[in-house]
């Protein structure tokens, strides 16, 4: 399979019939593509690699110490005030 865009609406023998509008984004089987650019009606869509989105790095706050704990809870504007370490990690979850 590849990804073609139609530069034009288009119905034929190469969709078996199926219409598509300009601009729709779809993927076909190789064999049929050729026929489809042949006929002006599509035109192939450059592979690209999938954006990938990586989380920020979230401290492992059972290991931080307490003063750590309350630096991120007052970063976050979180009330830590007589909190013991367990309860101000729960807070900051």
């Amino acid at each position: 399979m590849q990804t073609v865009k139609f530069v034009r609406d288009f119905r034929g023998m190469a969709t078996n019939e199926q219409f598509f509008r300009a601009g729709e984004v779809v993927d076909f089987p190789y064999l049929d593509i050729p026929q489809l650019i042949a006929e002006g009606a599509a035109e192939l869509v450059e592979e690209t690699e999938p954006e990938v989105v990586v989380d920020e790095a979230k401290p492992d706050l059972d290991n931080l110490t307490v003063a750590e704990l309350r630096e991120i809870a007052q970063e976050r504007g979180i009330s830590y005030s007589g909190l013991r370490k367990a309860e101000l990690v729960e807070a900051l979850k």
